[in-house]
């Protein structure tokens, strides 16, 4: 909602300070309007502080319900404005009923995912002005070579990819370290039951999205300094080591009911029979090394990045130097057991240094993930070094930072099975190096089943998919006697197309000779879910699904999904058969 300006010309220097004057009795207004029971405001996340209204520039944004009676209220305080203040609503900007998507500032606006053909115009504009360009016979190049530095040879353009990442990562430290009106709504209304720091995509907003996918590189380089005790134990990041909660094992977690920094502190400063109590032995030392000049105060827990501290400079050459800074030995030792030769590879990582004091960590050899680590390494101090030597600026903590990084990528990359991942390169080590793949298992049997009723296990083969392919089924009673089997040679077809001919050619026996009730076996679990109707059938086989529909119309017949292993002698028949001409029965 705009406003025609009267009086006072735009450019002169009382405006903006009358503009604010006048519109903060608009605001109060607006407010008011929540003191009011009848009136129904615009509809937001519960818990989140009520909204009606944002104010900006020269400009009003109002947000209503479309309640009639609430709308009336928000027209008459409009008008009041209107008459006391002098200034004239526009009516060609305000009130206009309009579609998504729409255009502001030149970007379309949507509520939802933004389409390729709402940014139509915009590319055509871009694609317009290069071809400008390129009738200037100008060289041409890769986006990607271009954006390299110029000392490099290319152009030092501004990669779009790592400023977008850039902004959301801004976003993520705006929302996780200020109390603003924007971040108390995207806390109430992504975050109410589950910490930022753990809760996952379920959907909303693409900058909610976006955000998350930010999260894991920048909440590793959050420090909240202890004051007060307002963060999380588990989940913040105060100890300097990273959340705890990737640390530590989950029983250490549930020895403690209460979630905030505080309750393991005392009135002064920590306290250490508790810390002792609920944390391990190595974290308590830590703390006390590290944190031990804490001075408990009123003041909220202060956030600070870590990776930007002028005082954790470090020179790249001192990099390979042991005990000053960063160690990196990689060294290949052989071991004989009884029964194999083993390999194994051991990386020790410096990870900081205070005089003659530093913390070592060891990784020892499993499957090939090991053999990538010294390369992470080697390549991340390459590039410090080179980024050194070219004049910018390099910390330790970014150095071990990235390497962090790189490793629990690759760990997410090979092993994507595994969803909680430790984000700390030790811990994944650690949880690599005692990981075992679950044993499931299952007994499968065939069954028996009451007097008078009859089983039916179906099957089909393909020898290439599609290749020349068979169809068996067998009937059996309640007792597992065989009452009748039979395989035949198909055409060249798919395994699908097969599982469907033995199901049809199955039922339609047993209807045609009145072996009911019966239950029909497949392992196919593709045949199993379009007969249930959850999945719609494949157009190769929709005639075939259509006729069994027709054969169990009325009869009291179903298709059930069995293991493999439960349909072992329809599946010998449909192997046997390719050994005969024809068919068998």
């Amino acid at each position: 909602m705009g406003f025609a300006e009267e009086y006072v010309d735009m450019g002169d220097p009382l405006s903006p300070a009358l503009f604010i004057l006048a519109v903060e009795v608009l605001s109060m207004a607006l407010i008011a309007l929540f003191e009011k029971q009848s009136f129904r405001g615009y509809g937001m996340p519960k818990w989140s502080a009520k909204l009606n209204h944002l104010s900006y520039s020269e400009d009003t944004i109002i947000f209503a319900s479309a309640d009639k009676a609430s709308l009336e209220m928000i027209m008459s305080i409009l008008h009041d404005y209107d008459k006391e203040s002098g200034q004239t609503i526009n009516v060609d900007k305000s009130f206009n009923k309009g579609d998504f998507p729409f255009t502001y500032l030149g970007c379309p606006i949507s509520y939802a995912r933004g389409q390729k053909l709402f940014y139509k115009d915009m590319m055509k504009k871009v694609k317009d002005r290069l071809q400008a360009w390129r009738g200037r016979s100008k060289p041409w190049s890769e986006w990607d070579n271009v954006c390299y530095p110029k000392n490099e040879g290319a152009l030092g353009f501004r990669s779009l990819h790592d400023i977008s990442k850039a902004l959301f990562a801004k976003l993520w430290w705006r929302f996780r370290t200020s109390n603003t009106l924007w971040s108390n709504f995207m806390w109430n209304k992504y975050c109410k039951r589950f910490r930022p720091t753990v809760v996952q995509w379920k959907g909303g907003s693409q900058t909610w999205k976006m955000m998350l996918q930010a999260r894991d590189e920048m909440e590793h380089g959050i420090w909240w300094e202890p004051k007060s005790g307002s963060s999380s134990i588990w989940f913040d990041n105060w100890s300097k080591l990273g959340a705890l909660h990737d640390l530590i094992p989950i029983h250490y977690q549930n020895e403690i009911l209460g979630d905030e920094l505080e309750e393991l502190m005392s009135e002064s400063q920590w306290n250490y029979a508790k810390l002792q109590e609920v944390l391990p032995a190595n974290i308590v030392d830590h703390v006390r090394m590290e944190l031990g000049h804490f001075v408990r105060t009123n003041e909220k827990d202060k956030p600070w990045w870590m990776f930007t501290n002028s005082d954790q400079r470090l020179a790249i050459q001192n990099l390979l130097f042991p005990m000053e800074s960063l160690v990196l030995e990689v060294t290949y030792r052989r071991s004989v057991n009884e029964n194999e030769n083993q390999h194994s590879l051991k990386m020790l990582v410096l990870s900081e240094s205070a005089g003659n004091r530093g913390s070592y960590f060891h990784y020892r050899s499993f499957c090939n993930y090991n053999m990538a680590i010294p390369a992470l390494v080697v390549w991340q101090i390459w590039k410090s070094m080179n980024t050194r030597r070219h004049g910018g600026a390099v910390s330790q903590n970014k150095v071990i930072h990235e390497i962090n990084r790189n490793i629990y990528m690759l760990a997410k990359k090979r092993y994507p099975w595994l969803q909680n991942m430790p984000k700390c390169w030790h811990r994944i080590v650690e949880l690599l190096e005692n990981y075992r793949l679950p044993l499931i298992y299952k007994q499968v049997k065939w069954t028996f089943l009451d007097r008078g009723c009859f089983k039916c296990n179906t099957n089909g083969a393909s020898k290439g998919n599609p290749r020349p392919s068979s169809a068996a089924f067998c009937i059996r009673d309640s007792s597992g006697e065989f009452i009748y089997a039979k395989a035949r040679i198909l055409t060249v077809t798919t395994n699908v197309v097969a599982e469907a001919v033995a199901i049809e050619e199955g039922i339609k026996y047993c209807v045609l000779h009145e072996l009911l009730p019966t239950i029909v076996e497949t392992d196919s679990l593709t045949m199993q879910k379009v007969q249930d109707g959850i999945w719609e059938a494949p157009w190769n086989i929709s005639l075939l699904v259509r006729s069994i529909q027709r054969w169990r119309k009325d009869k009291d017949v179903s298709v059930v999904h069995v293991f493999r292993e439960g349909n072992s002698v329809a599946n010998y028949f449909t192997n046997l058969v390719f050994d005969f001409a024809g068919s068998i029965q």
